[in-house]
């Protein structure tokens, strides 16, 4: 698995960034990266599957992708750790919280998976067989985006990733994500975490309207960033820090302005 990594204190917490379907940990660089987060200790992999990693010879399921992450967490021997993921890997960070709830001191969710209607890539990867999604269906979905990608910035980022991704990888999970989505039960096993928890959205081009019903019925701890679409940390980067910021450090909005304010002067 590759993985990259932004070395910083461990002592604040690890934060362990799950990118979405198709994508690769490049894709969360922009957050990692960011000067307001900067000390931290940031690991951004590339799943099984995904970006420069090794191709599964079977595909994974989310639950086994799960596993293996927790195998490679303990093997390094981590704890402490906030998830942040994206799209898919926000569904993926659920698992890993109700499997090993004492390591993980939180999560954001960003525009994971809630309903039906947020299944816009994975839902067209499953009107294909394996098979055909693998001879040519895969090849019309990436040129589908690559086209999208001329109106909306972030789809150009996307479409290079799924360059690199297993079209075998990309139609299991896509079942995976359509099969869980169906039920409308995933806001529910979200906000019933036992973890710090935070969902973030943007609109109006992001989580569909019956996901943000479902997350409100839950009274799930939920930001809306606008106008933004799913991936609200590239479209409104500023805004999307000043949400996450108080979640990672445990400092109110008010204690981080005060921290940043200048000096006052000494009069002379």
């Amino acid at each position: 698995m590759m993985v990259r990594e932004i070395p910083g204190s461990k002592s604040e917490g690890i934060l362990l960034y799950l990118h979405g379907l198709g994508e690769s940990g490049i894709s969360l660089e922009s957050i990692a990266t960011h000067p307001e987060l900067r000390g931290f200790h940031h690991i951004l992999p590339d799943l099984p599957g995904y970006g420069r990693s090794s191709w599964p010879v079977t595909p994974l399921s989310l639950q086994e992708t799960a596993l293996f992450l927790l195998d490679w967490i303990d093997q390094r021997k981590l704890d402490r750790i906030i998830l942040i993921g994206h799209s898919m890997g926000g569904v993926l960070g659920q698992y890993l919280c109700e499997e090993r709830p004492h390591i993980f001191l939180g999560i954001i969710n960003i525009e994971g998976n809630i309903s039906p209607g947020d299944c816009t890539f994975s839902g067209q990867a499953i009107t294909y067989t394996q098979e055909e999604f693998e001879v040519h269906g895969f090849d019309w979905l990436r040129k589908g985006v690559y086209l999208s990608g001329a109106r909306r910035k972030a789809l150009q980022g996307y479409y290079a990733s799924l360059r690199f991704a297993s079209p075998q990888q990309f139609w299991r999970h896509s079942n995976d994500l359509v099969n869980l989505s169906k039920d409308g039960t995933l806001a529910r096993s979200f906000t019933g975490l036992q973890q710090r928890k935070r969902f973030i959205a943007g609109a109006p081009d992001g989580l569909c309207g019956t996901s943000l019903e479902l997350l409100k019925k839950e009274n799930t701890p939920l930001s809306i960033i606008r106008p933004a679409g799913h991936w609200p940390f590239l479209d409104k980067p500023s805004s999307f820090i000043a949400e996450i910021l108080p979640f990672i450090t445990g400092k109110t909005t008010d204690e981080l302005a005060a921290l940043s304010s200048p000096l006052p002067t000494t009069p002379r």
